[in-house]
């Protein structure tokens, strides 16, 4: 978020080589010039939102991945829209009788995986139309036991963030509904996850020009993207207060902006070809200007 410090460390993780760049601590936004030698295998990147005494208030990797000689690439961090992403084979799974979610909560609408320090959150699984099990914490790591008999599930999940972590994507609820019995012990079975990302072009302050009209792309990953089913996209201009259904053409939305200072709140509803449904609310996905 604006008047937020960071870093920025640049590596390569194959090839032979050991190179390593780490930037200084920088105030934020900041665009950065960076080489990288491109017969050094694959580069990945980190990046640091820090506060106070370089505390880590926020954490973005990429995957590693290569560069051509010659070839000019950009990458923008610590951008909205945030959310879960799942593209790196993260999501729910069982194993055994417990149930492991990862779902990696503060990604950042650059595609960059992400965790980031959170106000409170929660998780509340319903098994069979009846609140099961509870946990203070949004389901990143966190586990539940499971009875071995077949059942109908539910899991829904939030977490809330502000500043001077961020002004954006401030609260993130998430829920899934599947059908799950006991699996092989020592093996990760997954679960049908599936999480909807925004990606709209922003300012480097999160924020869209006011009284315009934005369009948002939208992607699903895991389970309904492999296997769609149904989707639908919602707009608030009032914290959810009011929604309003957004037609999706063209692999996206478009979004009337409210006047300057106002926020744009996301929610998608979507389910896969087997009928399993999941949903996302991005409260203050974005901001105008």
């Amino acid at each position: 978020m604006p008047g937020a410090e960071g870093a920025l460390a640049t590596y390569a993780t194959s090839g032979g080589w050991r190179m390593t760049s780490v930037s200084p601590v920088h105030s934020l936004p900041r665009i950065t010039d960076i080489y990288v030698r491109a017969d050094a295998g694959q580069w990945q990147q980190d990046f640091w939102q820090l506060g106070g005494q370089e505390e880590e208030l926020a954490y973005a990797t990429t995957f590693p991945r290569p560069y051509t000689a010659g070839q000019e690439y950009e990458a923008t961090w610590n951008t909205g829209v945030f959310g879960p992403d799942i593209s790196n084979g993260d999501g729910l799974f069982r194993e055994g009788d417990v149930l492991y979610g990862w779902l990696n909560p503060f990604s950042d609408g650059g595609g960059h995986i992400g965790t980031g320090r959170a106000e409170s959150g929660s998780t509340t699984l319903y098994l069979n139309g009846e609140e099961y099990a509870t946990a203070e914490d949004f389901v990143d790591g966190t586990s539940f036991d499971l009875p071995p008999e077949e059942g109908e599930y539910e899991l829904v999940t939030t977490v809330r963030r502000g500043e001077p972590v961020a002004s954006v994507s401030t609260e993130i609820s998430a829920s899934f509904t599947f059908t799950s019995a006991t699996t092989p012990e020592g093996e990760f079975t997954p679960l049908p996850t599936s999480v909807v990302r925004f990606t709209p072009e922003l300012a480097p302050d999160s924020t869209a020009p006011a009284g315009e009209s934005t369009f948002v792309p939208v992607t699903v990953q895991g389970a309904a993207g492999e296997n769609p089913g149904s989707l639908t996209v919602s707009v608030s201009h009032d914290r959810g207060g009011t929604w309003s259904e957004l037609p999706v053409a063209d692999g996206g939305v478009t979004v009337e902006n409210p006047a300057a200072g106002g926020s744009v709140s996301l929610r998608a509803e979507v389910t896969d070809g087997q009928g399993n449904a999941s949903s996302l609310t991005v409260l203050d996905a974005y901001r105008t200007a």
